[in-house]
C-alpha cells in the first residue's frame, strides 16, 4: 500500500490531519497510536524528497499599538519565538542569525504578505526593515506600501482586528530529539532557517487544537431548521460520539488514582497529548466538511 505523502506547499499539520484520515491509512493501521507514528514518520521523511517546501509557522503574538507608526506607514512585532509550538517544532536561537545576515549583505527584498499568498502580486503589502534575535523571539519591523492596500493593513492592526504574523521559511539544519523530548511532544529542533517571507494572518491562538465554530453554529442553525438529510444526522450522530469520547479524555485527570503515574508511552507510538490534538484537528475538519457539503446543496 502506498502511504500518503506530504504535498508540495503542505504544512504539518494539514498532512498530519489527512494521513490519519486516509481511508486506506485506517484501514491498514486501525490503532490509532500506530497510525500517527507512521504518518509523523512520513512526515520527517519528507525532506529526502521535498527540500524545496517551503514551511509556514505562525505565532499569535498581539502588536502594541504604540508600535505602529502611521505616518512612517511601520509596525513591528515578533514574527517567530523560541517556543515549543502546536506541531512539535522548537526553533532555536540562533536560527535566524545567517539568513538575517545574508539578507542585510544582499539588499535582497523579505517581501511581507497578505496571508502567505503567493498567487498575486498584490499580495505583497510591504517590507521587512529591519531585525534581530532576542530573548522573547524574532523581533521584526515592517514597511507597509503607500497606497489603498497598505492604508487597510496598517489600520485593521492599529485598531487591533489583526494580531498574527506568520513566517514563510525553509528549514536548513534540522535535528531529531531525544526519546524523552519526543514523549514530551518534540518532534523537530530546528537550528537555522531560510527567511523568505512574512506574513500578516488571522489565525486562531490553538488552530490545531480548536472546533471550527462557525461549522457547529451552522450546523446547529440547520437542525433547528431541520435543514440536514439522513447521511447528515448519521453522521452528525457519529460525531458526537467521538466528541463525548474526546471531552472526556481533556477533562480526565492525570493520574485517576492521585499517585500512581500513568505507564510510559511505548517507544514508536504517538503520546495521549498529540493524539488528542490528532482527533480534535479530525473533528474540526469533519464539521468543516459536512457544513460546507450542506451549504453546496442548497
Amino acid at each position: 500500500m502506498p502511504l500518503p505523502k506530504p504535498r508540495q506547499g503542505e504544512g504539518r499539520q494539514e498532512f498530519i490531519g489527512r494521513c490519519m484520515a486516509d481511508e486506506a491509512m485506517q484501514s491498514e493501521f486501525p490503532d490509532e497510536s500506530q497510525r500517527a507514528a507512521v504518518c509523523y514518520r512520513q512526515w520527517r521523511n519528507r525532506g529526502k524528497a521535498m527540500s524545496k517546501t517551503i514551511e509556514r509557522k505562525a505565532i499569535v503574538r498581539p502588536f502594541e499599538v504604540k508600535a505602529v507608526n502611521a505616518e512612517e506607514r511601520t509596525f513591528e512585532g515578533l514574527a517567530s519565538t523560541w517556543d515549543l509550538d502546536l506541531v512539535g517544532d522548537v526553533i532555536h536561537r540562533g536560527a535566524f542569525r545567517r539568513t538575517l545576515s545574508h539578507w542585510r549583505k544582499s539588499g535582497r527584498v523579505i517581501p511581507l504578505l497578505d496571508q502567505h499568498n503567493y498567487g498575486s502580486v498584490r499580495a505583497v503589502v510591504g517590507k521587512l526593515i529591519a531585525a534581530k534575535e532576542t530573548e522573547d523571539g524574532l523581533w521584526t519591523r515592517y514597511q507597509v506600501i503607500d497606497g489603498p492596500d497598505g492604508d487597510e493593513v496598517l489600520r485593521r492592526i492599529e485598531g487591533g482586528y489583526v494580531t498574527g504574523l506568520s513566517i514563510g521559511f525553509r528549514p536548513v539544519k534540522v535535528e531529531e530529539p531525544s526519546d524523552d523530548e519526543r514523549k514530551r511532544g518534540i518532534w523537530r529542533h530546528i537550528k537555522e532557517v531560510q527567511l523568505l517571507e512574512v506574513s500578516v494572518v488571522i489565525w486562531p491562538a490553538n488552530d490545531g487544537a480548536r472546533i471550527d465554530t462557525d461549522s457547529v453554529k451552522s450546523l446547529i442553525a440547520a437542525l433547528k431548521d431541520r435543514d440536514l438529510t439522513d447521511d447528515d444526522m448519521a453522521e452528525l450522530k457519529a460525531l458526537r460520539d467521538d466528541i463525548d469520547a474526546l471531552l472526556k479524555a481533556i477533562e480526565a485527570p492525570d493520574s485517576p488514582d492521585g499517585g500512581t503515574p500513568e505507564p510510559a508511552e511505548p517507544d514508536g507510538l504517538a503520546s495521549e497529548d498529540q493524539l488528542t490534538a490528532i482527533r480534535q484537528k479530525m473533528l474540526a475538519l469533519k464539521l468543516r466538511r459536512l457544513a460546507v457539503s450542506r451549504h453546496a446543496r442548497r
